[in-house]
């Protein structure tokens, strides 16, 4: 046979490999895209059916050919109270069948994989609004790739644009998550968006806040800048509870409020703030932790100073966790009775620290509270100290970092920066003084405060032994203070 003829059989033989590789990966992605609608179906029915709306992919159609297939589906989103309007969302794409789909060979790609497909959301009744925002471009557009190793990375965009709904003036830039998961989506996520915006008039008000609230306010703004985010989600063996770490950065955010009084307006703004949030499981017990930090925060231009706020709750319960988050929490019995079962593993709550960094100092709080049992009828008479295991409770201020706060703060009622002044320090005076009096706190030259602390099994505060037979009293009017 000469080298011809080899080479022509040599195209065949690749040929038909190829052919027959896009026809098995073709069949196999569209067993597996079936599978993933079922399953995603599945986690959202358990996932929505405690937050008052049903989600749902429906709809579903799947037309496979030799080298690549169409797909389209509608996700419909149903409120559970009657007369509020239902949503459908159709999508519609392409997949490309492996291990070389065109798409990928156009862009001289040539790593094999089992699929990769495009997806976009199609125009209708519900979407046509979101389409006339983005000036015309497809407002959600995604890429999905899959490889042998069952692994899905891929993106999703979501186009900028500006938007008036029910009174609500919005507008956004472009936003995209990209991901590496499982076949189950469960992975990494990242995204990004460069700006949001929202203003409120009296109107819209009305419809989207909390009534309380909305009497009282004319108008409200909102701004969101430089928002990055990642989140790593991992499943456990109960369906409601999944473990892992979020991190989200937000360059700035600004909420500016008018009223319908005399109020004078607030503008609220926090600047380089970043949320860091872990959640991790230990047996059968969840441990969750969550640390905030702005670096720069002012009201009305003036500055307040750095926040940080740090919080950890260990020893939960996993399954009355999922119990709970399985049942929702409006039910008071529900949340009474998993309260009291999560008291029984002997929580622990940290709060370290609570604290704002000013220009004149720092006025800094502290918690940490674990529990050695749940044993409230021992407690009852008179033996509280034996349900904690750890007990502490701490506040400390520069005396100057408080004025200044409370000056700040008193501007916000109208009064020129003099007057405020005055005020926060007449104020400071007669709350140390009156502080004192009452032995709540402890005053230096430059600081004062406060310290609840068990020790060698005695409650201390500010350094005196409180007889147990008196900390239920003291108790009372700690909180009532």
């Amino acid at each position: 046979m000469n080298k011809s003829k080899v080479a022509v059989a040599l195209v065949v033989v690749l040929g038909a490999t190829w052919i027959g590789g896009a026809w098995y990966t073709g069949k196999t992605a569209e067993s597996e895209y079936r599978r993933q609608i079922e399953y995603v179906n599945q986690k959202m029915a358990v996932s929505t059916g405690a937050e008052g709306v049903a989600v749902k992919i429906d709809n579903v159609k799947f037309e496979r050919g030799l080298f690549s297939s169409d797909f389209s589906y509608d996700i419909l989103i149903k409120p559970a109270k009657e007369g509020e309007e239902s949503w459908t969302l159709p999508f519609e794409g392409k997949l490309h069948h492996g291990p070389l789909p065109l798409d990928r060979l156009s862009k001289l790609n040539v790593s094999p994989v089992m699929f990769s497909a495009t997806t976009q959301i199609v125009k209708n009744d519900t979407t046509k609004t979101w389409f006339e925002a983005t000036g015309g471009k497809n407002p959600a557009v995604g890429s999905t790739v899959m490889n042998y190793s069952q692994r899905m990375s891929g993106d999703f965009a979501i186009a900028g644009g500006k938007l008036n709904y029910q009174g609500v003036d919005m507008s956004w830039t472009d936003a995209a998550v990209v991901y590496d998961t499982d076949k189950n989506g469960d992975g990494r996520y990242d995204y990004k968006i460069g700006n949001i915006k929202a203003f409120f008039n009296e109107e819209s008000l009305q419809t989207f806040i909390d009534p309380e609230d909305a009497s009282v306010l004319k108008t409200m703004d909102l701004e969101i800048t430089d928002l990055k985010g990642g989140h790593e989600v991992q499943p456990t063996a109960l369906q409601k509870i999944f473990i892992g770490e979020s991190k989200v950065i937000i360059g700035n955010m600004k909420y500016a409020y008018t009223y319908k009084d005399e109020t004078p307006p607030i503008a609220v703004e926090f600047k380089n703030t970043a949320f860091d949030y872990n959640a991790a499981q230990n047996g059968d017990f969840l441990n969750y932790a969550l640390k905030n930090k702005s670096e720069s925060i002012s009201l009305n231009q003036k500055p307040l100073g750095e926040l940080q706020f740090d919080i950890q709750l260990n020893h939960l319960s996993a399954k009355v966790m999922n119990d709970l988050a399985a049942m929702g929490a409006n039910d008071p019995q529900v949340n009474q009775a998993a309260g009291l079962e999560l008291l029984k593993n002997q929580p622990h709550l940290q709060i370290s620290p609570l604290k704002l960094t000013t220009p004149n100092g720092k006025i800094e709080a502290g918690l940490n509270i674990e529990l050695a049992n749940a044993d409230f009828a021992q407690a009852l008479q008179g033996k509280i100290l034996s349900l904690f295991k750890q007990l502490n409770v701490q506040f400390s201020a520069d005396k100057s970092a408080l004025e200044n706060t409370l000056a700040v703060f008193a501007e916000l009622s109208g009064i020129s920066k003099e007057e405020a002044a005055q005020f926060a320090k007449e104020e400071m005076d007669a709350l140390i003084q009156e502080g004192v009096q009452q032995q709540l706190i402890v005053s230096g030259d430059k600081d004062i405060g406060s310290t609840l602390l068990l020790e060698n099994g005695e409650l201390k505060f500010n350094g005196n032994v409180i007889p147990e037979e008196h900390i239920g009293m003291f108790l009372m009017g700690l909180m009532m203070q």
